[in-house]
């Protein structure tokens, strides 16, 4: 499913994104209704986006990408396990 919305949030302008939209949900919107109410209702905030490059979008940061630079600090801003409820010590 990832690679077929990879299409419209890489695509050149607005109109072929909404036609590539329009193809993921010609494929998906049956079985995967919620997607593609998300992303209607969300796709003025989206639009701006479309104006960055290919590139920039690729070589954006992020947080694992600046932890494995530092491998000394690797696994050390790891949120903590939820699952159980704390005790006192």
């Amino acid at each position: 499913m990832a690679k077929d919305l990879r299409p419209v949030h890489t695509a050149a302008n607005e109109a072929a994104a909404l036609a590539r939209f329009q193809e993921f949900d010609d494929q998906w919107g049956q079985r995967y209704p919620a997607i593609t109410r998300v992303w209607r209702s969300a796709w003025t905030e989206f639009v701006p986006f479309l104006d960055y490059d290919v590139e920039v979008d690729a070589s954006s940061p992020a947080t694992n990408a600046i932890e494995t630079s530092t491998p000394d600090t690797a696994g050390r801003y790891e949120p903590e396990d939820t699952s159980r409820p704390s005790r006192p010590r």
